[in-house]
């Protein structure tokens, strides 16, 4: 598995062959065929064992309370990005097909997401976060890390940006945590007459 992902790492899905796995890995290619009939199979499985989103976030939800809030997000956010780094690809392959909500592997990443969701459920619970909805917060994490990962992927990022993959998760993680203060300056920040009040100031 590490030889795959080393090679995956370096020259990308689609520069990524059978043959060379399998000569990183030091084994016959029909040993490999054995165990994965596909690349897109063995690039599942990379990605799983890097850690998916649904997996880390489970893990994280034991250590609510233990750790500050943007310290667990940045985990999260950097491991939801690497994830990505390896499982796009399959991903806008199976975006391309026709839709069919019962097909394999359509309930792993619905999992994912409410696995998202019960740990903003629990950060709620705990107080350690404001009050909302933990399932609007799961679909904009993830959300705002997938449009990265897509967009780099299919358009390459703009010159002016200055964060790589990585450099952007631990930063939207921090924005995220920070917009999520209980703190009675997050409230007031937030507020309808604040956000009013900042309308008025720009118009």
């Amino acid at each position: 598995m590490d030889a795959a992902l080393a090679v995956f790492r370096e020259r990308g899905y689609e520069g990524t062959t059978i043959p060379a796995i399998a000569e990183r890995a030091g084994i016959a290619q029909g040993t490999l065929y054995n165990y994965f009939p596909s690349k897109e199979k063995l690039l599942f499985a990379c990605a799983r064992a890097g850690g998916t989103p649904g997996a880390i976030f489970e893990h994280l939800r034991a250590d609510v309370g233990r750790r500050p809030v943007g310290e667990l997000l940045e985990e999260a956010a950097v491991g939801v990005v690497r994830f990505w780094d390896l499982r796009l690809p399959a991903v806008l392959m199976r975006g391309a097909r026709p839709a069919s909500f019962d097909r394999p592997g359509v309930e792993f990443p619905r999992r994912a997401l409410e696995s998202v969701r019960d740990y903003f459920g629990s950060e709620m619970r705990a107080g350690r976060i404001r009050r909302g909805d933990p399932e609007t917060l799961a679909w904009g994490f993830l959300g705002g890390l997938f449009y990265r990962a897509f967009f780099e992927r299919v358009y390459g990022r703009p010159g002016s940006f200055r964060l790589d993959r990585e450099g952007f998760a631990r930063s939207w993680a921090n924005e995220f945590a920070a917009s999520l203060s209980p703190g009675p300056a997050s409230r007031k920040r937030h507020s309808p007459r604040a956000l009013a009040a900042g309308r008025r100031s720009a118009g």
